[in-house]
């Protein structure tokens, strides 16, 4: 079990101990996707404090980095509560020349509806989530698709036999810590020149299960939440393995924020085998 930096959460370290005056209660989001668990603990404070928060205008940088993480975040929860090992991860499909965008667009259509007819025929409805790239500027500009789909009637060469337009790269996803959130930092990561290619940062088939939190004030008494900051230092997993029984504690971070008082908490879990 480890300390860790995860998505979404980036606070500014301070002091442990940062003021508490203002915080209500700490309230708890649980995720529950596939065999991973993620817990959210954050501080309730009175509206005088968020008042003063709200005055605060964040900057567009801080803005869209909050937007990146909160696009990741999903995307991961979603990735681990519809797919899991043994399904396909479309590594990279590239074209073998420059083209347009429209014109990428309609063969990664074309792809899925390929895929589609597959899984039909063998009685199977095919889910997916993809993420478009581009690289280049100009007449240089090249598309990729990273992406994943589920298990099918298709082995990793025949999936890859349906992409004809140039290099096509294709695994089966693999067990890991964490479920799929390494495939899905790769999916959203701003490689060196790449950028997301359309207006969506990812699409996904229809009828895929959206990850949703259970929400509770009363995970922590009011006792435990008034020291759940020196009891996570002192004893992460005992506080979270008791808390969650059947999973085990892969990895928490605690951070302050630069407008609100209180400390916020994350907890990465997986289930014990």
């Amino acid at each position: 079990m480890r300390r860790m930096e995860p998505e979404g959460w980036e606070y500014r370290e301070r002091t442990p101990g940062h003021a508490g005056a203002g915080v209500l209660l700490q309230r708890t989001k649980t995720y529950k996707c596939g065999d991973t668990l993620e817990a959210e603990i954050m501080p309730v404070v009175s509206w005088a404090y968020r008042r003063e928060a709200q005055a605060r205008k964040k900057s567009t940088e801080q803005m869209k980095r909050g937007n990146d993480r909160r696009q990741e975040n999903y995307l991961r929860r979603l990735m681990n509560l519809n797919f899991g090992p043994g399904d396909l991860m479309l590594n990279s499909l590239t074209t073998k020349e420059p083209c347009a965008f429209e014109v990428f667009e309609k063969r990664v259509k074309a792809f899925i509806g390929k895929l589609r007819k597959v899984y039909r025929a063998a009685g199977m409805e095919l889910k997916y989530i993809l993420h478009l790239e581009k690289t280049g500027e100009g007449e240089e500009t090249r598309y990729h698709v990273h992406g994943i789909i589920n298990r099918g009637p298709l082995d990793r060469d025949q999936a890859e036999g349906l992409w004809p337009w140039g290099l096509a790269n294709v695994d089966r996803v693999k067990r890991a810590d964490g479920g799929l959130a390494g495939y899905a930092r790769y999916m959203m990561i701003k490689k060196d020149g790449q950028e997301a290619a359309g207006k969506r940062r990812f699409r996904c088939s229809r009828g895929l299960k959206k990850p949703e939190p259970t929400v509770s004030d009363h995970k922590f008494s009011r006792a435990q939440a008034a020291k759940i900051e020196r009891m996570c230092r002192e004893d992460a997993r005992g506080l979270f393995e008791k808390k969650y029984p059947g999973y085990r504690l892969m990895g928490y971070a605690i951070r302050y924020s630069d407008f609100l008082p209180g400390c916020y908490i994350y907890a990465a879990m997986e289930k014990r085998e």
